[in-house]
């Protein structure tokens, strides 16, 4: 395997008074500690020099009113990203991307997709974590729009 792109986690959005300690740690066990997870199970399939993808979220430099949970968790990723890639060296590239909405969910939502980026400016950040060099980073989509 060259490479693995992680996309998946459970969140809670709600305001931080109505936030109760199981959001919290719903919101930690799936987005944190499930992508972990992912990175110790697919870490030996994954070839010399091949990269590992995973979703943070604009929320994490940019938090808005009951993200809470979401901005500790996604700001958390991109840290552990930051980390992991110092004690992998260059064997495995290890990035995050920073998504917003994405246009063509936000119409299936019914939601107002002006400010959306189109899934295929989204994937062109994936695109770039997975076959450039860099390791440690965190990609914001924004980057990747023509």
């Amino acid at each position: 395997m060259v490479a693995v792109i992680s996309t998946t986690g459970l969140i809670e959005f709600a305001p931080l008074n109505e936030l109760t300690i199981e959001q919290f740690q719903t919101t930690v066990n799936n987005k944190i500690l499930g992508h972990i997870n992912l990175f110790q199970i697919a870490k030996p399939y994954i070839k010399q020099g091949g990269s590992i993808t995973f979703t943070s979220g604009y929320v994490a430099q940019n938090p808005m009113p009951g993200s809470s949970a979401v901005s500790l968790v996604n700001a958390a990723l991109d840290a552990f990203v930051k980390a992991a890639a110092l004690d992998l060296g260059d064997s495995l590239h290890i990035n995050t991307v920073s998504p917003r909405f994405v246009k063509e969910t936000m119409l299936l939502m019914g939601m107002n997709s002006e400010t959306g980026i189109s899934a295929a400016d989204t994937a062109k950040a994936y695109r770039h974590s997975i076959e450039g060099q860099e390791t440690g980073q965190s990609f914001d989509v924004v980057d990747y729009i023509n």
